[in-house]
């Protein structure tokens, strides 16, 4: 298979190498042993890299062209092998089913150990950014860099016995871009370069791209770029039906389901890759976060699932009481969210807002310190991003101070209210948010407070909230954006991007839209940070939607948890398939 030309060397997930750092015990090295029953051929490649620039900038780490054998973890004694990992759900599942959805998002982690991707960041490769192939045996690109053709593996097939082929991959493909809900658009923007695939045998699978794209092949890896059965279509009229029994290809199979409170799988025992998985099931229960603090204080909890709230700050408690190890990760940036609506259409009212929010103050009361003030469009160069600006310069914009630079930029902002002319006493504003962090919507309120505004909070279960968001019913959401990848083609499209699943507002701006476009089919590494910087400028200039901190947050686990990745660079990385996973009580 011919290499991927040089010139497509960007076409790359990033590393956040600040927040890959070794935790002490409980876990055995995960990069320690191959294990011998996987397919012969060993890993014959790493990831090539763009050459680092004359500024120092990170190199940018690529999919090799050629698919790479996945990287294992520790081999359990064979007397370690079974037993049921505990874990927590955090919130009433199922929310729509479909992590192809953008109310989705709870369904990353539970139906990750009943599915596969098509490749995957291996959490047990060397960085944790290294790709591999999932159902995908092998991969390579046209030299244009505009046709990706991928080679699969023999012999995948589903819970119900069918056989997973090319078709399978295709109607994937296609229902990612072509949703078959409005509110399932959470691929479509960061697809914008897809137009078409089709199968050419059972076992191939030819895609075609409008041009060639910096994240069309990271958002292939994404933990909620599932392969769904084709043969049992999302539709209306199937969906009911495959709900109450979700299946897959993955090394688990659903073996009880109770809406809203439990979720448990049971072992494959036909997965296709041999000896996996460890443990014989996985019971998934939903915890409010007091609820789950208790329970992982008691021991009753194995591991984090998709949320680290109740452990995060409890590190130390649980680390004296258990031997729990906290493993790093870069979690989100937190935004807020500005209908265009009075009295937001005037920029000025805008800019208020932003120089009114006490950032420093969400990081303590609700963040607890475990985060930045310094929230850009994309992650801070020295906060562990490659395309963001460092702190120190992010730190001399209006609205990130604190004491006496803060009351400055509070006297700005009613400065601003007055020659918009808006009396803020006029306006009762809502801050709506969901269930799960009100610390945040409560510091976001006060801010609006302060600048005079009347306001009361909305605290919506997810399902409330996204049925007000898509209807735009909203003045102010207050939410948290967790990161897939440091890449604008990420989070940042869907935000902003005229046609973003999360452009609740519904702002354009052609400017934005056509340097996202750009800077995605732009494979020089120091041209392509100018053109994102650019786009984040416009971002943070027209205050639509305005970064407020990052969060910075933990995976982890109990001591008796073993083979738990340590290279997970972000909350949604794939670590949710635990078919590595054993556990060694003693």
């Amino acid at each position: 298979m011919r290499k991927m030309p040089k010139r497509y060397l960007a076409l790359a997930f990033v590393v956040i190498a600040a927040f890959v750092v070794a935790a002490c015990g409980g876990g055995a090295d995960p990069t320690a042993v191959p294990r011998p029953t996987a397919s012969p051929v060993p890993p014959t490649a790493t990831p090539a890299a763009m050459e680092a620039t004359a500024t120092g900038v990170p190199p940018t780490p690529t999919p090799v062209a050629t698919g790479n054998q996945p990287a294992f973890g520790e081999i359990p004694p064979e007397s370690k092998v079974g037993g049921t990992l505990h874990l927590r759900l955090i919130g009433p599942f199922p929310l729509a089913s479909d992590s192809f959805d953008s109310r989705g998002w709870i369904e990353y982690s539970v139906f990750g150990p009943i599915m596969n991707n098509l490749v995957w960041k291996d959490p047990y490769g060397p960085d944790g950014s290294y790709f591999t192939g999932d159902t995908a045996e092998s991969w390579e690109y046209s030299d244009d860099g505009k046709v990706l053709t991928f080679k699969l593996r023999q012999g995948v097939t589903y819970h119900d016995g069918s056989p997973f082929d090319a078709e399978d991959v295709v109607y994937n493909l296609d229902r990612a871009v072509n949703p078959i809900r409005p509110t399932a658009g959470f691929f479509k923007t960061r697809m914008a370069s897809y137009e078409s695939s089709r199968a050419v045998d059972s076992g191939t699978v030819e895609i075609t791209l409008r041009q060639a794209s910096n994240v069309f092949f990271p958002v292939l890896a994404m933990s909620g770029f599932l392969m769904y059965p084709s043969h049992i279509p999302l539709f209306e009229e199937t969906h009911a039906q495959w709900k109450k029994n979700p299946i897959g290809t993955g090394p688990f199979q659903t073996s009880s389901m109770r809406v809203g409170i439990k979720y448990e799988v049971q072992r494959y025992v036909n997965y296709f890759k041999p000896g996996l998985p460890y443990v014989d099931a996985i019971v998934m229960t939903n915890m409010s976060s007091p609820t789950a603090t208790a329970a992982f204080r008691a021991g009753k909890l194995d591991a984090t699932n998709l949320d680290s709230s109740p452990t995060q700050y409890q590190l130390k408690e649980l680390a004296a009481d258990w031997g729990w190890t906290g493993v790093p990760i870069m979690l989100s940036i937190n935004p807020i969210y500005l209908n265009q609506k009075e009295p937001f259409t005037n920029p000025k009212v805008r800019e208020a807002i932003d120089l009114a929010l006490d950032r420093q103050a969400v990081v303590d009361i609700w963040l607890r310190g475990g985060g930045s003030r310094f929230a850009y469009p994309v992650i801070p160069e020295d906060l562990g991003g490659i395309w963001g600006k460092p702190t120190s310069e992010i730190a001399k914009l209006p609205g990130y101070g604190t004491g006496a630079e803060r009351e400055a930029d509070l006297a700005r902002a009613r400065e601003l209210l007055k020659q918009a002319e808006v009396d803020p006493s006029d306006f009762k504003l809502n801050i709506m948010g969901g269930t799960t962090y009100p610390q945040y919507q409560e510091t976001v309120d006060q801010s609006i407070r302060d600048l005079g505004f009347k306001t009361t909070i909305s605290t919506l279960p997810s399902g409330e909230t996204t049925a007000r968001l898509v209807a735009g019913d909203f003045d102010i959401y207050a939410t948290t954006m967790s990161l897939f990848m440091d890449d604008p083609g990420d989070n940042v499209a869907a935000i902003v991007a005229t046609d973003g699943a999360f452009n609740y507002g519904k702002w354009q701006n052609p400017e934005i839209d056509a340097l996202l476009l750009k800077q995605d089919g732009t494979f020089d590494f120091a041209e392509r940070k100018q053109l994102i910087q650019s786009m984040a400028d416009i971002v943070m200039n027209e205050n639509q939607t305005i970064p407020v901190v990052v969060r910075f947050g933990y995976h982890g686990y109990m001591p008796w948890v073993k083979n738990w990745p340590h290279n997970i660079q972000f909350l949604h990385d794939n670590i949710f398939r635990y078919e590595q996973i054993y556990l060694d009580r003693g």
